[in-house]
């Protein structure tokens, strides 16, 4: 007697919104990490446009489509979206392995914008270091100082606690965005701001007690000070371009460059020394002495 055995039918993904997935993807992934704060702008960017109670399991490559639509009508680079990507991914996979989701959809990878170095002129600093002193934002002016002669991240910065600060003037970095600690000294005048941070938040662990969107507001202002709100790259961050090409200037090794940028690869700051074609002139220059030299 032959027995008819029925085919189960295949199980069901367990049922997940995009807003659970959220929460329990950056508390098991990204809790404590220097990313945790972007990738969580980025999900409430992903929530924005999906909605909280999209189901996870519907998630297609005509979804992560609709996604990467909207992030370049945002104006979005490559890069960028690159990472909102990966952020997306990344849960994705957790989904599956915990059986919310059956396949993973395609992301599309876009090649990175080449990015334009702007770096803050002699002059744009000195105009806008007394802008912020004329508006009564010491702390601001004090912010811009340490950003541009230590070349440190608007995150790193706001994180810095006087802990990290030692009697020898080092600033000492153990949460980074790359997660690469590095300890770095401090000029002079980096120096006399941290002064006037500590007498003004003795009793807070905190160097700098502003929040980013202020940091933000007020680097906006500066820039309509200086008219330069047409220039989308006179950003904060042209400060940290500003330390490292100014080290490049004085002849400084691309090594030390990269240490004190806290770069994992010899190649992101070796992009510094490729913009001023002078350096390369003087080492041919170097090259035509010694020839000479040999010659007589």
């Amino acid at each position: 007697m032959s027995v008819t055995v029925l085919a189960m039918p295949p199980s069901m993904p367990r049922s997940m919104t995009l807003r659970q997935l959220m929460e329990r993807s950056i508390a098991m992934i990204w809790a404590g990490k220097a990313s945790e704060v972007t990738v969580q702008s980025y999900w409430l960017e992903i929530i924005d446009v999906l909605g909280p109670d999209f189901p996870v399991a519907d998630i297609d490559t005509e979804t992560i489509d609709r996604l990467v639509v909207h992030w370049r009508k945002k104006g979005n680079c490559g890069g960028t979206i690159n990472k909102k990507q990966c952020a997306l991914n990344v849960a994705l996979k957790f989904a599956e392995a915990r059986g919310y989701i059956e396949k993973l959809p395609k992301f599309t990878h876009f090649k990175p914008n080449q990015e334009r170095l702007r770096w803050l002129t002699d002059e744009e600093e000195k105009w806008l270091l007394t802008y912020f002193l004329d508006m009564g934002w010491e702390e601001m002016h004090d912010f811009v100082i340490l950003a541009l002669d230590t070349g440190m991240r608007r995150s790193e910065l706001l994180r810095l606690k006087w802990n990290h600060y030692d009697e020898h003037g080092f600033l000492h970095l153990w949460r980074t965005k790359n997660s690469i600690s590095r300890s770095l000294p401090t000029t002079d005048r980096a120096k006399e701001a941290l002064l006037r941070r500590k007498l003004d938040r003795a009793r807070d662990g905190k160097i700098f007690g502003m929040l980013k969107t202020a940091v933000r507001y007020k680097w906006d202002e500066g820039r309509k000070a200086l008219r330069l709100s047409g220039d989308k790259e006179f950003v904060l961050h042209a400060c940290r371009h500003t330390f490292a090409t100014r080290l490049v200037r004085e002849n400084v090794h691309i090594k030390v460059i990269q240490e004190l940028m806290g770069h994992k690869t010899l190649e992101q700051t070796a992009k510094y020394a490729k913009i001023h074609g002078s350096l390369y002139l003087d080492a041919i220059n170097r090259l035509n002495r010694r020839n000479n030299l040999k010659k007589g």
